[in-house]
């Protein structure tokens, strides 16, 4: 994907898709970076994969393949922990100083934004 625009030149995008908890390698190396280098706001558009990182069975539209729910399992043993959520996890792994698009946290409303 390339961020060459010359006009209009909108100043964010729906990114739906492409980076989440189980896929986010190619945006975080090149298409975040691009898009912050140019002042361009990604909106992140589908956080938990179609659903199987909200507890569905479903990845990008259709049924998971066997890995990606053998990954999401290895996934939520680690995020569902005390105090936590492979949904919030989900969520967490897309905020970056690109996306801009406001989302629920899942915290409690004693804790700050910095976690404490």
């Amino acid at each position: 994907m390339t961020l060459a625009l010359d006009e209009p030149r909108p100043n964010g995008f729906l990114l739906a898709g492409r980076y989440t908890l189980l896929d986010h390698a190619h945006a975080l190396q090149r298409l975040l970076p691009m898009a912050a280098e140019q002042g361009v706001d990604m909106i992140v558009g589908g956080p938990c994969s179609s659903g199987v990182l909200a507890d569905g069975t479903h990845f990008e539209y259709a049924d998971a393949f066997p890995e990606i729910i053998e990954k999401v399992r290895r996934l939520r043993e680690i995020a569902d922990r005390p105090g936590g959520s492979i949904k919030a996890a989900a969520l967490q792994c897309c905020a970056s100083p690109a996306s801009s698009a406001p989302r629920r946290h899942f915290r409690k409303a004693s804790e700050d934004a910095s976690g404490g």
